[in-house]
């Protein structure tokens, strides 16, 4: 059975400047190590505006995740972002999915 590392990253907090197509001030979170830009298949996804309360939790499928914040300076909105990033050994399932050491799956 191979192991491998499943990151997961959960925003705490998102204060960016809030705009409908996420251009100004976002955070794109990408699988892998190689940033290919918003159109590429392994953008997780797209994070932009306040959220105060937790967000669910992004899982990566590999075991490198990139999160890139971009900012165009223009105008100032609260304070940026804080996330946590931990992560766990598991085994990719048929159904890909994840079960995790513990016995959970994750989805």
């Amino acid at each position: 059975m191979n192991f491998m590392k499943l990151f997961f990253f959960r925003f705490e907090t998102l204060e960016f400047e809030f705009q409908a197509e996420c251009t100004y001030d976002y955070v794109d979170i990408y699988e892998g190590n190689q940033v290919f830009g918003r159109n590429s298949s392994n953008l997780i996804g797209t994070f932009c505006g306040n959220m105060t309360s937790p967000i669910r939790r992004i899982t990566s499928v590999g075991n490198v995740m990139t999160v890139e914040a971009i900012t165009d300076y223009s105008e100032e909105h609260g304070g940026g972002f804080s996330a946590v990033i931990d992560f766990t050994l598991g085994i990719v399932l048929f159904c890909f999915d994840y079960l995790l050491l513990d016995g959970t799956c994750v989805i």
